[in-house]
């Protein structure tokens, strides 16, 4: 499915340094990166269908643990330069994993897994290569922010002890995404993969929306996942919940990430 939109508007403009560095080498062979999608052919049938993208550990780990997903195909690219907030040795050569397409039994909808945030040069390229293999007729993105990053007159909602969602949609989606749903407050804003795609959608007029889960971190629990559960209720995704909220707070756990190692050797 080809768009007739101009990218230009998400371009990102390039930073010059008056010196020469390893960085700025690195920078300019990380823009470069391609991405490919492993295998490179998918089943045509696959096009046209519901899409999810989860973006962010938390999302991911919620789409793992309450629905029966099989897998597609996985997104690769050709540096590990492409991430934001994430340290590799320079050593590090060969693709890295961005995302993974999988198909959700029972029904007619593709899941985007996406769990590390690209640096904004890199977006636009990613969102092109995953549209342009499902060419979904409708969208809805999952993703987990921390609580500081929003801004309410209701200083309660701030507080670490609690989870709250916040939903955006694009003006072909014609209800709340779920009972009692609350629409993102001005003057809060969307970035980075979830603005590409809602912005895209609304553009092409896809119906697309978007469930923002606001936690007291960034590290991923049970009770953060437990978050997005109202999202059960989403017509297009509720038959597709293979596991209870009970069964799925089990395998939750397992997949909780491990306690990160002391860094401070990095830094010697």
């Amino acid at each position: 499915m080809e768009f007739g939109i101009s990218l230009d508007p998400f371009s990102v403009p390039q930073r010059h340094a008056l010196y020469d560095s390893d960085e700025e080498d690195e920078q300019a062979d990380t823009q470069q990166a391609d991405f490919v999608f492993q295998p490179s052919t998918l089943d045509s049938t696959h096009k046209n269908n519901t899409l999810v993208v989860a973006i962010g550990q938390t999302a991911c780990i919620f789409a793992k643990s309450l629905f029966t997903l099989s897998p597609l195909s996985t997104l690769e690219a050709s540096t590990r330069g492409i991430f934001q907030g994430t340290y590799f040795p320079k050593t590090g050569e060969g693709s890295c994993l961005v995302s993974e397409l999988m198909c959700a039994d029972g029904g007619d909808v593709v899941f985007c897994l996406h769990e590390k945030n690209l640096k904004p040069e890199h977006v636009m390229a990613w969102f092109k290569k995953v549209f342009g293999v499902v060419s979904p007729t409708r969208v809805l993105i999952l993703t987990c922010l921390c609580a500081y990053m929003h801004f309410s007159p209701h200083s309660d909602e701030l507080s670490p002890q609690t989870c709250f969602l916040r939903t955006m949609s694009t003006s072909s989606w014609s209800q709340p995404l779920f009972d009692g749903a609350i629409t993102l407050e001005p003057p809060n804003t969307l970035s980075g993969e979830t603005a590409a795609v809602l912005t895209v959608c609304q553009l092409a007029a896809i119906s697309g929306a978007v469930a923002v889960l606001y936690t007291k971190s960034s590290e991923s629990t049970s009770e953060q996942v437990a978050g997005f559960t109202p999202l059960l209720d989403i017509p297009i995704i509720s038959p597709l919940a293979k596991r209870s909220p009970s069964e799925a707070a089990k395998i939750v756990k397992v997949m909780e990430p491990k306690p990160r190692e002391d860094l401070s050797s990095l830094y010697t």
